[in-house]
């Protein structure tokens, strides 16, 4: 089974969050004009909440990029100098 690294349960934040703000616009009793500002809202709000856990995300994997590039690059190093012995 694949680490965990807490990505996915950002990005399952995100998706609850917009699924219960989406049943709770569409179910509650509110005149359609009210009910169209307020999906607007809660649009921008998802958005917002949707760019900061991408942003999240891309930090992850560039420190994690970063960490296989240094380590993969100790091996290589090891194997020239185990050449030369």
């Amino acid at each position: 089974m694949a680490k965990s690294t807490g990505i996915d349960f950002l990005i399952g934040v995100a998706v609850g969050a917009a699924i219960g703000a989406a049943a709770g616009i569409l179910l509650a009793p509110a005149q359609g004009s009210e009910t169209r500002e307020l999906v607007g809202q809660k649009t921008k709000e998802a958005v917002d909440v949707t760019k900061k856990t991408a942003a999240k995300v891309k930090d992850k994997i560039s420190d994690t990029l970063d960490k296989v590039k240094e380590n993969l690059g100790n091996k290589v190093e090891d194997v020239f100098v185990a050449e030369e012995e």
